[in-house]
């Protein structure tokens, strides 16, 4: 979810948010969260050796992400299911 600051752009501009799969369900994970899970499994030695799935609870589309911002601004935002960017020269 950290990446949600990257596209400040979109919340502060033209208050729309581009981005391909709009409706690809992802399970994110803010990386301070991940770091958090991290930092107590290093930290008590009864959970060294497991392995552990960091994950968000409920897999949420690009699009259900941006209208969740939206209510939480109180404002609206559209989102646009753009194209995946393509390398130049193909």
């Amino acid at each position: 979810m950290s990446d949600t600051l990257q596209r400040l752009w979109f919340v502060t501009g033209r208050s729309a948010g581009f981005q391909p799969f709009g409706d690809l369900p992802q399970a994110v994970v803010d990386l301070a969260d991940a770091a958090e899970v991290a930092a107590r499994v290093l930290d008590v030695p009864e959970l060294d050796g497991r392995a552990y799935t960091v994950t968000d609870p409920k897999p949420l589309t690009p699009r259900q992400r941006s209208h969740r911002l939206a209510t939480a601004l109180g404002r609206p935002l559209t989102f646009v299911d753009a194209p995946p960017n393509r390398p130049t020269g193909q």
